[in-house]
Parts: C-alpha cells; sequence; structure tokens
C-alpha cells in the first residue's frame, strides 16, 4: 500500500512501514497524486514535480525535464501506456517514451489549474479543472463543458464512469 503524505510516501508491505523521503530522491515530500502504471512502476506526483519508482530507485521529473508545470495533482495512465500529469496552473504533461507533450489554454483547454483525470471506456480523457469546468480530448480536439453548458459548478473535484458510460 502507498500513501502519499506532506511528509513524503508511506509503503506499507504488510508487515511494517516504511518512507521515501527527499533523502531518498523524492523530488518533494509533499505528495499529491500516485499512479502505478502497467509496468509497475510507481509515479509520484509532488508540488515540485514527479518521482518515479521503478523498483529500486526514484527518479526526479521536473520543469527543467519537460513537464509543463512542477505542481502535480493528479495522474493518469492511458490505454496507450502513456502517462498524463494534470498540474496547478500549468495544464497538462503527457509522457509518452521519453518524450512530453503539454496541453494548456494556449490549446484549448477549459482551464490550467487541472484538479482530475479520467479515460473513459471509448478512449476519451475527461480533464476536471478548478474553475473552469470540464474539458472532454478525443485523442484530436479538445471541447469543453462549464456551468454555461448546464454544469452546477466549474469547480470540478473528481470525475467518474459507472458502469453504464455515464460521466460523473
Amino acid at each position: 500500500m502507498w500513501i502519499g503524505t506532506n511528509e513524503g510516501v508511506s509503503v506499507y508491505n504488510g508487515k511494517e512501514w516504511s518512507l521515501l523521503a527527499i533523502e531518498d530522491g523524492l523530488v518533494c515530500s509533499d505528495a499529491k497524486a500516485l499512479l502505478e502504471d502497467r509496468t509497475g512502476r510507481i509515479w509520484m506526483g509532488t508540488t515540485m514535480g514527479v518521482s518515479v519508482y521503478d523498483g529500486a530507485r526514484l527518479t526526479g521529473i521536473t520543469k527543467k525535464d519537460g513537464l509543463v508545470g512542477n505542481h502535480v495533482t493528479c495522474l493518469l495512465e492511458d490505454r496507450s501506456g502513456r502517462i498524463w500529469m494534470g498540474t496547478k496552473g500549468a495544464g497538462i504533461s503527457i509522457y509518452d517514451r521519453g518524450s512530453f507533450l503539454s496541453i494548456t489554454r494556449e490549446q484549448g483547454l477549459v482551464s490550467d489549474n487541472v484538479s482530475t483525470l479520467l479515460e473513459d471506456r471509448t478512449g476519451q480523457v475527461w480533464i476536471g479543472t478548478a474553475g473552469g469546468g470540464v474539458s472532454r480530448y478525443d485523442g484530436k480536439m479538445l471541447q469543453s463543458l462549464t456551468q454555461e453548458d448546464g454544469l452546477p459548478s466549474n469547480d470540478v473535484a473528481t470525475l467518474i464512469e459507472d458502469k453504464s458510460g455515464h460521466i460523473w
């Protein structure tokens, strides 16, 4: 079990706890998001970048490495194996086999304050934001949904798809 805290990332192996901290190579102790990818690597989004644990060592990824912004709020692995990193104030970085693609307001994202990410059963990625509403990315273009379109609030904290395919 992996638990992100403001003191690092706590790991419980079923018997004892250990802590991954800055001294171990974590880019920052304030962990905001965790993800295990299909290869077993653990991605840790923090307020100062991302750390990736491959089972042996931690590797840091920050803005200087190509991340669109360092304050990472959420993580998603899509069906193609790309890692999406939502940020506070800078939009989204998509990591794909060693390179980064950015999606920001400049490209049509409804807001650069990304709070949650969801890939639906059709492969579209839904992007919830703090204050901007929702953007939906179909692989080619972004569509925005806001209060003007019927959302009760533009502050989106989380997204989920139910068994019928409805997005909540």
